[in-house]
């Protein structure tokens, strides 16, 4: 190491990191002449790596592998950053198109709130209508109505009311068994 040359011990891979370990082994081959031709070293003859012999010339070919190493690092960083902005880009337009459902469905659920209290109201005012010309009609035919008889026609209306309810959902129920 002080005179300048390259150990394959001067840097020891983490052994938990495989790419420490795939750099590392490459860095070995390209120095100490295990590595692909180069078209340098194909000049120098037998299609061999040139391996250089002053301790300059080493760092050089050191500091090129590592060049070459980066290079191809930053393509698959490059691709995996393209995948993730892609993702992103996806889970922006999933997320978009979500909101957009759930705001539609909270204004549906508002509007029919409001038309569920407007609906009451009506029937609440259609039964008061009812009742009182019921009354009118008592007191026109002479009859002089006193709370029980208002109070028992309420309540027969209310028990026919809950008589209907139950033969439309029954006659509902098994019109769908039958379809």
């Amino acid at each position: 190491m002080g005179n300048g040359s390259y150990s394959s011990k001067e840097w020891a891979p983490r052994a938990s990191d495989p790419t420490q370990t795939r750099i590392h082994d490459r860095l070995v081959a390209l120095v100490h002449g295990h590595g692909r031709a180069s078209s340098s070293s194909s000049s120098r003859g037998g299609g061999v790596d040139w391996i250089p012999s002053s301790p300059a010339a080493r760092q050089s070919r050191i500091q090129a592998a590592r060049l070459s190493i980066r290079a191809g690092m930053a393509g698959r960083k490059r691709k995996a950053e393209a995948a993730r902005v892609a993702e992103e880009e996806a889970d922006r337009a999933l997320y978009g198109a979500f909101r957009g459902a759930a705001n539609s469905l909270s204004q549906l659920y508002a509007l029919a709130g409001g038309h569920q209290r407007v609906s009451f109201h009506a029937g609440e005012r259609h039964a008061l209508e009812k009742l009182y010309q019921w009354m009118v009609r008592q007191h026109e035919s002479g009859l002089r109505l006193t709370v029980s008889d208002i109070a028992s026609h309420i309540q027969v209306h209310i028990s026919l009311c809950r008589l209907i309810i139950h033969f439309c959902t029954t006659h509902l129920f098994f019109a769908e068994l039958l379809s």
